[in-house]
């Protein structure tokens, strides 16, 4: 067996049972389903993770991962749209086999991996397994990037992490899978020069039949007007960049930006200016998101450190208006998985409920740490959206996301997503991987 075959074995024994957790537990799928996402992620996606972990305990990546708070190249999530099912989706870092690992690589590695994915490409496989891509689009904006690691990046840079390029599925019932790439822009970038790279990429997409144009140039102004300088304490910096094909064939562009914050500031004066960008972005009412913002302003209260930061994704599809989500991190909050499910997302059911029956069942208990991340969107039509990630991997460390909330006035859709790193489905374990090189005060260059 090659090298590359021993790590795709080693990476499917200890990843491939999380996922398993997780299509299993969401009660979505089919058992044809579940076994259709597990082979072709034994079988295709783990091969993209690179060099398995040594034998020895504790587990430590080989290239550690800015995906995910332990550095694993893995996150697994769970998500609700309405009161539909829940789906489950799960993301991995892309790392290359050949050479040092930098930013550079990353991308050679995401051109091979679209390459691949080609075959894949909206038409059925074994199975009837069908995953919705879009390669041009992704292969122009790897080419564009990696073009800017050769000319611009300096050599040697200290600030920028190898982990660059990620690719995501959304997994939906009967064998149909939607495709994901997401590219982390460069940590040594701000400001201007930030913005004019994303000028270039945005430049490519109408080629591609992408028109986002005045979307973007609503929210460059916004950013423009709000810079982060190096080692900001306020302000918008954008951070990753995807391309997904959740509305195949369309396109839709989603650009992540940190918000900086005052822990005692008030949501209407630390965040909503940016997620309305100015108020050019309605937020439709009652806002879920200030919502969880008073929930983590009493835990803050008995917490010493002021300054903070969340991450906003504002979400560009063709033909329709700019729309905005927000996340929160674990690191962020103050709160260990009991008190985030029983407390936090108390207000928004699906998730909570679903989470309560995970704690119930002991896959969570009162310190454990698992949760990642807290996302939420607001959509403009009446449904609820939710998503979330458990044991297996996140985030962001940045990552998981949805919610359905009932409320006397009309309904408004939340997104409220769960991040979580890779870990085991059962407390008896301890998680799957553990990166004592990498503590979280290393994390600055990563995904949040």
């Amino acid at each position: 067996m090659s090298r590359a075959n021993v790590d795709r074995v080693r990476w499917a024994e200890l990843v491939e049972q999380h996922l398993a957790h997780a299509l299993t537990a969401s009660e979505s799928y089919t058992e044809a389903d579940i076994a259709g996402h597990v082979d072709f992620f034994r079988h295709h996606v783990c091969g993209w993770l690179g060099p398995g972990p040594a034998p020895s305990l504790p587990l430590r990546p080989a290239c550690p991962s800015a995906l995910t708070f332990d550095a694993t190249p893995v996150e697994v999530s769970y998500g609700w749209k309405g009161t539909s099912s829940v789906m489950v989706r799960y993301v991995v870092d892309l790392i290359g086999r050949q050479g040092n690992p930098n930013r550079a690589a990353s991308l050679m590695t995401a051109q091979k991996t679209i390459d691949g994915l080609r075959k894949h490409e909206s038409r059925l496989g074994p199975g009837g397994y069908r995953i919705d891509v879009l390669p041009d689009i992704w292969e122009a904006v790897t080419a564009r990037l990696a073009h800017w690691e050769k000319t611009d990046h300096t050599g040697g840079c200290k600030v920028c992490t190898p982990s660059t390029t990620f690719v995501g599925f959304d997994l939906a019932t009967s064998g149909r899978v939607h495709g994901k790439l997401y590219w982390r822009l460069p940590a040594c970038l701000f400001g201007q020069k930030l913005l004019e790279l994303l000028d270039d990429v945005f430049a490519l997409l109408p080629r591609y039949g992408v028109d986002v144009d005045g979307q973007w140039a609503q929210l460059r102004r916004h950013l423009a007007l709000h810079p982060t300088s190096e080692g900001g304490s306020q302000g918008v910096r954008p951070r990753m960049l995807s391309i997904d094909a959740t509305r195949y064939p369309a396109a839709r562009i989603k650009l992540y930006s940190r918000c900086y914050f005052d822990s005692h500031a008030s949501f209407a004066d630390a965040v909503e200016p940016h997620l309305s960008l100015d108020g050019a972005v309605p937020l439709p009412l009652p806002c879920h998101y200030a919502t969880l913002w008073a929930r983590l302003q009493a835990q803050y209260q008995h917490q010493p450190q002021h300054q903070r930061y969340c991450l906003l994704a504002h979400d560009m599809l063709p033909g329709t208006t700019l729309t905005t989500k927000l996340y929160w991190f674990a690191d962020q909050m103050p709160a260990g998985d009991a008190l985030i499910i029983n407390d936090l997302v108390a207000d928004f059911a699906p998730p909570h409920a679903f989470m309560k029956r995970q704690l119930d069942a002991g896959h969570f208990w009162h310190n454990s740490a698992y949760i990642r991340e807290i996302g939420m969107g607001q959509r403009k039509d009446a449904s609820h959206h939710a998503h979330l990630s458990e044991p297996t991997p996140h985030p962001k460390c940045d990552s998981a996301k949805s919610a359905y909330h009932k409320t006397n006035s009309s309904g408004n859709p939340i997104f409220a997503y769960f991040g979580s790193s890779a870990q085991p489905a059962n407390k008896i374990f301890k998680p799957a991987l553990c990166n004592p090189l990498m503590p979280p005060s290393r994390l600055g260059d990563t995904l949040m």
